[in-house]
């Protein structure tokens, strides 16, 4: 076995007999802990996989107990290199349990042996990682103590880090005791302990946590399924064996001080064991493919507002929850609400130790698992994939925008994962879709396997909370003034997409106070500054809708002008998904042009697919559209047209339900229903009764859940409901304002609709003395 000539070590004998029992097999207790955990870098140097902790790095060797070299986490110390032949280091202490507490003896020396470590010359130069290596886990570790950590890793600078975790109702207090924590045991030691000390070395530090020896063991049971891989079919059945004289090569070595290298660690193999190799799996060029699609695909992801990143930290704690009862969770909230930005914070967050598979409509190879397979050019089956993804930390597969899958071949790859994600013990399944209005849009998905995974209640993203607005408005004077309650698009902003949009507003043409007129005024002006490439702006925004009207994700073309095509990249308007294949930067805009499209050249209306259920990309355009219908006219003859259209023989209901709901989800509803007082009230009220139910069906979710989220732990029956969005208060106004023309026959169903309203509220709203 290799030594290092700074320290020189005894390397083990090849005939020295084999221990009869893997120390991990013997229980969690101090070393045998560690050992588990050294046996678990060893094979992963053995299969050629990412080392968890050091994403994107190839082992080349395994180091254990080189305190003497420098190395002052040095239970296990892995060197490797990238693909560019970067070196990269990562030392891991191993403890059976840390609380991180400011009393916790064993954080204030992992805090100390870091501030020694980042005395290093090479410490700024390289890649050196830090890290502990924990048995258990619970609540504060997975989110505040991780979370500061990805907010170290993401903010440029220690002023910044320390701004974002200073600011009330961004960060929680167990967050700034963590930090003030690590600062205050590096000044007790008499190491640089400033806010740049501090950062510099929170962004080099990871909790990773292996949960070997516990009953039902996820770490082993991986361990387990990769030393499979690592065997020839005829040798599969000894993979518990393997697995054991792994632990035995990681306790001889930290015994002695020693190393192993893949060829060294063969070679002690060999002399005790004659084990039959499987070939090269090809799992490291897989992980590779995998790693810069994930990274491609969150790059999509908007997480910010203007130079503003909000982190939505209460939902990523709700997802933790989730997590940890649960292997299938769905995040839900309407289009542009920060839906996919909870999803790249965590993504994030796992990365810092591995990467998660992450997928969305375009860039998700279609065919199923051999189609990926192929692509990804590996030698395994896709729960072999998986399960070697989960051995390092990376036992996530995330889907963003699922409920718009529309390709048959992109959801039988993605139907093909997720059975094989639930064949997988520990492995979790977290998807991003719109809230479900009517008809469900995911139904495509295996039924099966989400029940093997344990789905969660699905976690609601609504719109900007007071605390995030107050925490915008706190760190950039253009939001602030455009979250003042009394400006005039105040209706508009307090979804993060729309508000992302009038940021970054230019030019002279005033602020639109409708999501109507944020469309139209995107659409006229094609999403820029009149000029030269101003035509050929608003000719590839067009054909991209009609594209999508057509039901197609992406539009290829060829003959768009590159200076058109270069301004709409640089303003987030268009994606380029793969060589002169685009896709609209975000899928509201998606919905303006399909909404635009039909509105400017209604006779495209007879394309739609009126006898199927309205899909995710086409309702929320269509809905816009029927709006736009009664908000750019004088009267409601346009809407009614759409809404007659949409209530033919033979027409999927979902379409009359968007045409419905057209008339509560515009910003100037109670103003705008008016105008069609008259079929409302007609006929003893029969569509004023849809209408209100339909409301209360669409808009709605238990309110005991909106309660929980809001920090109040309350039982409620399931049939109490609580709004979601603004519906609701816009039609009650307008009932309050037009009581005296209401048809008697609906009294009942108003009535019922305001005691409903009273129950969710418990009379507290501004609306109740009035009610």
């Amino acid at each position: 076995m290799p030594q290092s000539p700074s320290a020189p070590r005894i390397a083990p004998d090849p005939t020295t007999p084999a221990i009869a029992a893997s120390p991990a097999a013997t229980g969690p207790a101090g070393a045998v802990f560690e050992t588990a955990v050294g046996a678990h870098y060893l094979q992963a140097m053995l299969i050629g996989a990412e080392p968890r902790g050091l994403p994107g790095i190839r082992i080349l060797k395994v180091q254990f107990q080189r305190r003497a070299d420098g190395h002052l986490l040095d239970d296990v110390i892995v060197h490797g290199e990238d693909a560019g032949g970067i070196a990269a280091t990562l030392g891991v202490q191993v403890k059976r349990s840390v609380t991180f507490a400011p009393s916790d003896p064993v954080f204030r020396d992992v805090v100390q042996q870091m501030g020694q470590t980042a005395q290093r010359d090479d410490f700024t130069s390289m890649r050196y990682e830090m890290a502990v290596a924990i048995e258990r886990t619970s609540a504060p570790i997975e989110h505040y103590y991780q979370e500061v950590l990805r907010w170290a890793r993401t903010h440029s600078t220690a002023a910044e880090f320390m701004a974002h975790i200073a600011r009330r109702g961004q960060a929680a207090e167990a967050m700034r005791n963590f930090v003030k924590t690590v600062g205050d045991h590096l000044s007790a030691a008499n190491f640089p302990h400033d806010d740049e000390a501090v950062w510099s070395i929170l962004r080099r530090f990871q909790i990773l946590q292996f949960d070997f020896g516990h009953q039902g063991s996820l770490s082993e049971a991986w361990a387990r399924d990769r030393a499979r891989l690592l065997l020839a079919p005829s040798d599969v059945g000894r993979a518990g064996e393997l697995w054991a004289i792994l632990a035995e090569a990681a306790a001889f070595a930290a015994a002695t001080g020693g190393e192993w290298t893949a060829a060294s660690l063969k070679d002690y193999i060999a002399a005790r064991h004659s084990f039959q190799w499987a070939g090269d799996r090809r799992l490291a060029a897989a992980r590779r493919a995998i790693t810069e699609a994930s990274r491609l695909t969150l790059a999509d992801l908007r997480s910010a507002v203007g130079n503003v990143t909000i982190d939505r930290s209460p939902r990523m704690a709700d997802l933790h929850t989730a997590l940890s009862q649960h292997r299938y969770v769905e995040i839900r909230g309407d289009a542009g609400v920060g839906k996919s930005g909870v999803l790249k914070f965590f993504a994030e967050q796992i990365g810092i130790e591995a990467a998660a598979l992450t997928l969305n409509p375009e860039r998700t190879t279609p065919g199923g698992w051999f189609a990926l397979r192929t692509a990804l050019n590996c030698d395994c089956t896709a729960k072999e994939l998986l399960s070697d993804l989960a051995s390092d930390g990376g036992g996530f597969l995330l889907i963003d925008s699922v409920d718009q899958v529309d390709d048959p071949a992109v959801r039988a790859t993605m139907t093909d994962l997720i059975r094989a994600a639930s064949e997988v013990d520990g492995f979790r399944v977290v998807v991003t879709a719109r809230r479900r209005s009517g008809e469900d849009t995911t139904e495509w998905l295996p039924a099966d396997a989400i029940a093997r995974l344990r789905p969660a209640p699905p976690i609601t993203i609504s719109e900007l909370s007071d605390d995030e607005v107050e925490t915008l408005s706190a760190a950039n004077s253009r939001l602030a003034a455009l979250l003042d309650p009394g400006h005039v698009a105040k209706d508009v902003v307090r979804n993060l997409f729309r508000l992302s949009r009038l940021a970054a507003h230019s030019g002279s043409d005033p602020l639109p106070a409708t999501e109507v007129a944020m469309a139209r005024q995107w659409w006229s002006s094609a999403d820029g500054p009149a000029g030269a490439n101003a035509r050929d702006r608003g000719r590839l925004i067009a054909a991209m809708a009609m594209a999508a009207l057509s039901g197609v994700g992406s539009y290829r073309t060829d003959t768009a002008e590159p200076p058109a095509i270069s301004d709409l990249l640089a303003r987030g308007t268009i994606r380029e998904v793969a060589r002169d294949l685009f896709a609209f930067g975000h899928d509201v805009l998606r919905d303006w042009g399909v909404a635009c499209v039909l509105h400017d050249e209604p006779q495209r209306l007879d394309a739609l697919p009126w006898t199927a259920p309205a899909s995710a990309a086409l309702v929320r355009g269509f809905e816009l559209c029927a709006s736009m219908a009664l908000e750019l006219a004088e009267d409601g003859n346009a809407w009614l047209g759409i809404f007659q259209r949409a209530s033919a023989a033979g027409v999927h209901l979902s379409w009359r339900r968007a045409a419905i709901m057209a008339l509560v989800r515009n910003e100037r509803a109670p103003l705008l229903l008016d105008r069609v007082m008259v079929p409302l009230t007609e006929n003893s009220g029969t569509l004023l009764r849809e209408l209100i139910l339909t409301s209360i069906a669409a808009d709605s979710e238990p309110a005991e859940a909106a309660f929980r989220r809001a920090g109040h732990d309350i039982s409620l029956p399931p049939d109490i409901l609580a709004p979601v969005g603004h519906s609701w208060s816009r039609l009650l106004l307008w009932l309050m304002l037009r009581r005296d023309h209401l048809p008697a026959t609906q009294l009942p169903t108003v009535v019922d609709f305001v005691a409903r309203w009273l129950m969710a509220t418990f009379g507290r709203d501004r609306l109740a003395p009035t009610l």
